[in-house]
């Protein structure tokens, strides 16, 4: 028998394991957190990942303007026809139709629509917001230049991060000088030929020189960092 031989009878033993289609209670849950960001104007970020279980899906959501700051909406199990929506009230539902009627009951309750205007509200405040310089996750309390980014400058970073078919560059970003606190002690003026990023609402941006101060207001390009 050839080597090649041999490979054949390999190949065919011992098959590649193919991969399983993703359960269909994942599609139910990216078809509301798409719904919830369009509903939303874009202010309230849904997105789904998988869990540690088995054909697991969670629901997060939260302002745009503030990534890191998310909530569990749900998060739900499925195989073969069945479906478990775990957490508060734990239900099992056998078939997709179930599972989308349930999550109609709960779009129509007035808790969601309460946390849904509540997390529309919060993203349209404007994000706290540091300007600094070395690296940009080391937080130093004694350089760091505190900031407040307008919702609708936030909401551009945000997106900029999260929709690969948008440009990473950013122009006319804009910010206000929030003055001195005990979390960041910097002083815009003291610092501004050694600030090289801006970090705010989870979104890291590298500052392209030269920023332009007005009174309170700096003015800036620069790009959005992604994960590679």
């Amino acid at each position: 028998m050839s080597a090649f031989q041999e490979r054949l009878e390999q190949a065919f033993r011992h098959p590649a394991k193919r991969r399983a289609e993703p359960h269909w209670s994942r599609a139910v849950l990216e078809d509301l957190a798409s719904w919830i960001t369009r509903e939303s104007g874009g202010l309230v970020y849904g997105r789904v990942a998988s869990t540690g279980v088995p054909e697991g899906t969670m629901l997060v959501w939260g302002p745009i303007t503030r990534l890191g700051d998310t909530a569990t909406l749900l998060v739900v199990s499925g195989h073969g026809d069945r479906a478990m929506r775990h957490g508060t009230g734990q239900r099992l539902m056998f078939s997709r139709d179930e599972l989308e009627r349930d999550i109609l009951e709960l779009v129509a309750s007035d808790a969601f629509r309460d946390a849904l205007d509540e997390m529309r509200r919060r993203a349209s405040e404007p994000t706290e917001g540091f300007l600094r310089s070395g690296d940009p996750h080391d937080r130093d309390p004694a350089h760091d230049v505190f900031v407040e980014v307008p919702p609708d400058h936030q909401k551009r970073l945000a997106e900029a991060l999260l929709h690969r078919d948008l440009p990473a560059e950013v122009s006319g970003i804009r910010v206000r000088l929030a003055g001195p606190s005990p979390i960041a002690k910097g002083v815009y003026e003291e610092r501004k030929s050694a600030l090289r990023w801006l970090v705010a609402g989870g979104v890291v941006v590298e500052i392209s020189p030269p920023m332009k101060a007005d009174h309170s207001t700096v003015e800036f390009a620069g790009v959005v960092q992604r994960d590679a």
